[in-house]
């Protein structure tokens, strides 16, 4: 029965991608950069070598010409760090969509990529791999994936600080507005040697209130709030949701990641042609 849901997914999944392939035409990001990564050893120049490459230093020591050979990494490793708190319960539908579609496109691009979710108690790791059985294996983990009261997307940042060393590519995934002092240390520190996106989930469904009196849960802590709302507190509302919206996106580009806001009351295929993104 579990096989026959993940193929379900799978197949799901990949129909989404499909649709949306063309996003990514132009996109990718290679990890190599200039003449390589890191250097490896020296050989003596040949015809055809780049002079550029060639170490003075060992050739005057030498003199005979060395030309510097370099280790060349192409594959870029991808990190999508999920926050599945209970505040979430609306949104991991078009999450699930956007991750897949992502790691669908990084597999297209034979590149390592990982999934981590951040859970009420725990934190649950895909490890770093590529192929259609890590895919599968990660497609397995999105479609088990569900909400679970409070959260701490620091977790997951402290996770990836101390498993990355560089030239990675991290997606955190969040629908955190308020963002604490830490967690912008935590960003800042990865975008020092990574590059980092930050997406922003959101439902503007949640803006839509009905007047008078009015029960409210609050999905991670279970907690119910009674209001009596008329239309200057709903207003109220309304704009303070807005600027908490402006004010993450001016705190996640000055610690240099890209940001992105999705609006679960659309598709995120077609949020996705709207947001300029690299893969």
């Amino acid at each position: 029965m579990t096989s026959l849901l993940i193929n379900k997914d799978y197949k799901k999944f990949r129909y989404l991608f499909k649709n949306s392939k063309n996003l990514f035409a132009g996109k990718y990001s290679s990890k190599l950069k200039g003449q390589g990564v890191e250097f490896c050893d020296l050989k003596v120049y040949e015809f055809g070598d780049d002079v550029r490459k060639i170490d003075w230093n060992v050739t005057a020591r030498m003199n005979v010409p060395f030309v510097r050979e370099f280790l060349e990494e192409k594959d870029a490793s991808h990190y999508f760090l999920i926050d599945a708190s209970g505040s979430m319960f609306n949104k991991l539908d078009e999450i699930k969509k956007l991750v897949s579609t992502l790691i669908f496109a990084c597999n297209g691009f034979s590149d390592n990529f990982s999934v981590v979710i951040c859970r009420k108690n725990f934190l649950k790791v895909v490890p770093l791999s590529k192929g259609k059985k890590h895919l599968i294996r990660c497609i397995y983990e999105l479609s088990e994936l569900k909400e679970e009261g409070f959260g701490d997307i620091n977790v997951g940042l402290k996770y990836l600080l101390s498993t990355i060393k560089k030239n990675s590519v991290i997606s955190i995934i969040c629908d955190d507005l308020d963002l604490a002092d830490d967690t912008l240390s935590f960003i800042t520190a990865l975008k020092k040697r990574n590059k980092v996106s930050y997406f922003n989930f959101y439902n503007s469904t949640e803006l839509e209130f009905d007047l008078g009196l009015d029960v409210f849960t609050d999905s991670e802590s279970g907690e119910d709030v009674m209001y009596d709302l008329d239309d200057d507190e709903v207003y109220e509302i309304i704009l303070s949701f807005n600027n908490k919206l402006k004010n993450c996106e001016k705190l996640i580009k000055r610690t240099g990641s890209k940001y992105f806001n999705f609006d679960c009351k659309s598709s995120v295929v077609d949020a996705m042609r709207l947001e300029r993104f690299e893969i």
